[in-house]
């Protein structure tokens, strides 16, 4: 199944801090390390906000890609104030406009398109066993 969701403005800045919560340092707690136990204090005090994809298994630094990109100026490491003003439709260093409505809170940003199967497969899946679940992964 596919879903479309248009990204409208304040997508770039729900998408950074999403990378912060999921790239915050956590605190040692009961559970180990990685284990957060102050909700209400989720990061490191004094922590300046800055965080390393790379240090995380399994985990890369998303990266710009093409001729636009290189056309901007923008080449290894997404920086978050870059992407932001390149999803407001704003130059990242010269902030001037690329496109008529840049920084319109009505512009469509852009698109995200996610592929999932159905719930009725996932609850298959849920149930199968280990030989079932592998044939499932490969149909």
């Amino acid at each position: 199944m596919l879903s479309i969701k248009v990204l409208k403005a304040g997508s770039a800045s729900y998408f950074t801090s999403l990378s912060r919560y999921y790239f915050r340092p956590r605190k040692p707690g009961p559970g180990g390390p990685g284990f957060d136990d102050d909700d209400s204090d989720p990061f490191y005090p004094g922590w300046d906000g800055g965080f390393n994809p790379l240090d995380l298994i399994g985990e890369g630094a998303g990266t710009w890609q093409g001729r636009g990109a290189w056309r901007l100026g923008l080449m290894g490491t997404i920086e978050k104030p870059d992407y932001e003003r390149v999803m407001a439709g704003l130059h990242p260093e010269t902030k001037r406009p690329l496109v008529l409505n840049a920084d319109s809170p009505n512009r469509t940003q852009g698109f995200d398109l996610a592929f999932s199967p159905p719930k009725s497969f996932d609850v298959l899946w849920t149930l199968a066993s280990d030989e079932e679940r592998r044939q499932l992964d490969d149909a």
